[in-house]
């Protein structure tokens, strides 16, 4: 190829020679003896595979680098061990059961409260249990539990559990094979499969919280919890004991009315909301040793769109972001707690806009709820005087006095759309007194249920003109359902504004201590430009303060610095550092590194890449600067690389080295979604729990079960089940035939240029010049020319039949798919 190339003979543009080395375009061609260095070299810093055909697509090429790259990556055991979980599988539900009890659901929770409970949950109706233990569970007493519970319900078809030894032991195995129950585990690691009891039990420990301070024993407690749970509607608008008893249960609230009464409800969705003005009564999220714990405030000042400063009750000032906030009106003045809409010459009690009646209801509630009813008078109505000569019309002035409102004699009517609610109202709510209302409040907040909760509850059993709005002032003002309640939900992202020119704004952070040292990480916000400073002693302002000056003595001051909250960055030496620089100093909310997270994104990049070279030589120190060094070389997702985007060019690196300098650098790049879809005998990694450590370990899947879990065999010999998001597809522990390069073979030649005719000239020597090595002696292979039949037109002499085995090609020049005219264009130009 060389001789042609240099005669002229081999005319395609896509081949050149320069400096004793063939190109294709751009690329040098690597001969086989040179691959595996070559490879290596690429993946050095341990790169991913579309990282790595970036780099080899702007210095080298052979015909099967791309499988060859992805061979490589898949089988390199630091890769396999350090690489991030998959993307998890779109949530897989449970198929509906057609009958209550058909499946259920049982997990154990605790110690909590120096108890253990079992709970279980019916699938279909959502019918709950609980069993409490003093001692740690056995398959004994969990099979005595369980009999106590099948005593009532009769024994399930399925039962679904977790992974516990309890469940997976001979006696408890015994007991559902002899009672017809099917087991079904969830994967270990992956509760979300066995959700419905884990669900429950998140409330079960929330409402004993709550009620830590209530007077009752454990018991006591549990069981009311339990009890309201199944006569409070879930979402669907019934409640479990309708659903699974199709009745509802009779409870407390049922005292104010007559039995049999047609239950009938109405409910609200009432999205919180997340503006806060100045001067609003909030609760504040406090860390404190890794706790999460609640204080109330004030709001003080905003920041922006999602920052405020709050003033706690405690006396301190805390910067908060909206994430960390939640509405409450504990601690509030006690006119503030008082139900609205109340004054004192309000009557005892309304039925809506209806004519009042003239009978005292007072003996009537009395009665219902099981007290003395007081003496009572009926009000006799005043009958107006009549004027004979006014046709029966009542007298009355012609100008009422100044004040006074002159109302039609007809009955006043409600709104069409309001009838069906007054009927509900009167026919089935008791009208409660104000002098009860405290008390019915009170019952039906026993078990710090939420307003919506309370809301259902009272539309069955109690009205008052109010209620609503004194459920909401009592379950905001409750102090134990304020500390115990969820976080509020997060706001869509706010992303920084996008700076005009690099280095404008950077975000830097600490990381560490890891490996024994600490560093100092920046970022360019624009470019993604990053710097990285390590310290083998704690961090302190001073050092800080040398380290950053010796990144800004090469790229300047930024106009804004941003970072976390820590005292470094809130010291007096470090912020007069900023204020002398001209530079603005920006946090992020503590407990929020999202504020913060171009920084905390390349730390979680810096400790991967410094796990997978850990057995590889060389110092921490040129390690992390060979890191950061290929970081800044290597395109981002844009196209471009962090030097080219922040320098304007691109920086050299070892690879630079195969070709002359100042050569244009062309990229492909390929978007390849993972497959999460394996087969049996599939080479798998596989998420290992020990000591609630994230680990990984090899195996081969051997079974599938369903959609979504698999059998798979580990090296060390272990049978596991595993949910697809816990598997990753590897190469890593393979045979070494498999590990070789694909579509190679003994006999292939030395080296090839994609389907073009091959070259007969070994490229080893100008290969190993350009790299600086000395050139191996070789000796070019001679064409071997057929003999020729003049009776035959210049046309080779081959069998009319060849022997077994070999192929017959066409001498026409190949050509390329239709479809790949824009790829091999896009090379050449």
């Amino acid at each position: 190829m060389k001789n042609d190339l240099l005669s002229g003979k081999l005319r395609d543009p896509e081949y050149s020679l320069s400096h004793n080395v063939i190109f294709k375009n751009e690329r040098v061609v690597i001969p086989t003896s040179l691959r595996k260095d070559v490879l290596s070299e690429l993946h050095r810093t341990h790169v991913g595979v579309v990282k790595m055909k970036q780099l080899a697509r702007r210095h080298c090429f052979w015909k099967t680098i791309d499988k060859d790259i992805e061979t490589l990556v898949k089988s390199c055991r630091e890769c396999a061990l350090t690489q991030k979980s998959p993307a998890k599988v779109p949530t897989h539900h449970w198929d509906d059961p057609q009958e209550n009890f058909d499946r259920v659901h049982i997990d154990f929770a605790g110690p909590f409260l120096n108890h253990h409970y079992l709970v279980l949950v019916d699938s279909k109706s959502k019918w709950a249990e609980v069993r409490i233990l003093r001692d740690s569970p056995t398959s004994a007493s969990t099979i005595e539990l369980l009999l106590d519970i099948f005593s009532f319900h009769g024994f399930p078809l399925v039962l679904v559990s977790d992974n516990a030894t309890i469940f997976h032991s001979d006696s408890f195995k015994n007991f559902c094979t002899n009672h017809g129950i099917i087991q079904k585990f969830s994967a270990p690691g992956h509760p979300s499969t066995n959700g419905l009891a884990e669900r429950y039990i998140q409330t079960l420990k929330s409402k004993l919280n709550a009620m830590e301070n209530s007077p009752g024993t454990l018991q006591n407690k549990v069981r009311e919890i339990i009890f309201r749970y199944r006569a409070t509607p879930l979402q669907c608008g019934k409640t479990p004991a309708e659903l699974y008893l199709h009745r509802n249960i009779r409870c407390q609230l049922d005292a104010f009315k007559p039995p049999k009464l047609q239950n009938k409800r109405v409910t609200f969705d009432l999205p919180p909301s997340r503006i806060f003005k100045i001067g609003d009564r909030v609760q504040v999220r406090w860390y404190t040793s890794n706790k999460d714990t609640w204080k109330f405030g004030r709001i003080t000042q905003k920041f922006g769109n999602l920052h405020y400063q709050v003033l706690l009750d405690n006396g301190y000032t805390l910067k908060r972001h909206v994430d960390q906030l939640r509405r409450t009106l504990v601690g509030q003045d006690e006119n503030q707690n008082q139900p609205a809409d109340r004054t004192p010459d309000q009557p005892q009690f309304e039925t809506s806009s209806r004519p009042q009646s003239n009978v005292d209801l007072a003996p009537y509630i009395a009665s219902s709820m099981g007290v003395p009813a007081p003496v009572f008078q009926p009000r006799q109505p005043q009958t107006p005087e009549r004027d004979p000569e006014n046709d029966g019309s009542p007298n009355r002035p012609e100008n009422p006095p100044e004040g006074l409102l002159r109302r039609s004699a007809r009955s006043t009517r409600p709104p069409a759309h309001l009838n069906d609610f007054h009927l509900y109202k009167i026919n089935e709510r008791v009208v409660i007194p104000t002098s009860l209302r405290k008390d019915v409040l009170s019952e039906l907040h026993r078990t710090h249920v939420g307003v919506v909760k309370m809301k259902q509850l009272a539309r069955r059993h109690c009205f008052w003109k109010t209620i609503d709005k004194d459920i909401e002032t009592l379950v905001k003002s409750c102090r134990e359902c304020a500390l115990t309640q969820k976080s509020p939900a997060k706001v869509p992202t706010h992303h920084w504004d996008d700076p005009q020119e690099n280095f404008d704004r950077v975000h830097i952070d600490f990381a560490g201590p890891f490996l024994n040292h600490h560093y100092l990480v920046l970022v360019d916000s624009k470019s993604k430009w990053a710097e990285v400073r390590i310290l083998r002693d704690s961090p302190t302002s001073a050092s800080t303060i040398e380290l950053l000056l010796d990144i800004f003595s090469f790229h300047g001051f930024p106009l804004v610095l941003v970072s976390d909250n820590a005292t470094i960055f809130h010291s007096d030496s470090f912020k007069n550092f900023c204020t002398n620089h001209g530079i603005i100093q920006k946090f992020s909310a503590p407990g929020h590194p999202s504020t913060n997270g171009l920084a905390e994104r390349y730390i979680q990049t810096l400790k991967s890449k410094l796990n997978a070279m850990e057995n590889s030589p060389g110092t921490l120190q040129n390690k992390v600067r060979e890191i950061i060094f290929r970081y800044r070389a290597t395109p981002l997702q844009c196209g471009k690389t962090p030097a080219e985007l922040y320098l304007h060019r691109n920086i050299r690196c070892q690879l630079d080295a195969f070709k002359p300098p100042k050569l244009q650098n062309k990229r492909v790049t390929f978007d390849l979604p993972p497959s999460r879809i394996f087969k049996i005998g599939d080479r798998v990694q596989v998420r290992w729990y020990t000591s609630n450590k994230d680990t990984w370990k090899f195996g081969r899947i051997t079974q599938k079960f369903g959609n979504l879990h698999y059998q798979v065999l580990l090296d060390n010999g272990y049978t596991l089940k595993r949910h697809v998001d816990q598997l990753r597809r590897t190469l890593v522990g393979q045979d070494e035939n498999q590990n070789q390069p694909a579509d190679r073979t003994p006999d292939q030649p030395q080296f090839e240029t994609s389907s073009r005719p091959q070259s007969n000239v070994d490229l080893a020597p100008y290969i190993a010049s350009s790299m600086g090595v000395p050139a191996p002696v070789f000796q070019p292979r001679q064409p071997q020319t057929p003999e020729r039949d003049p009776e035959n037109d210049g046309s080779p002499n081959r069998p009319e039949n060849p022997p077994e085995g070999l192929l017959r090609r066409s001498a026409r020049s190949t050509r390329p798919p239709a479809h790949l005219n824009d790829f091999h264009l896009y090379k050449i130009v």
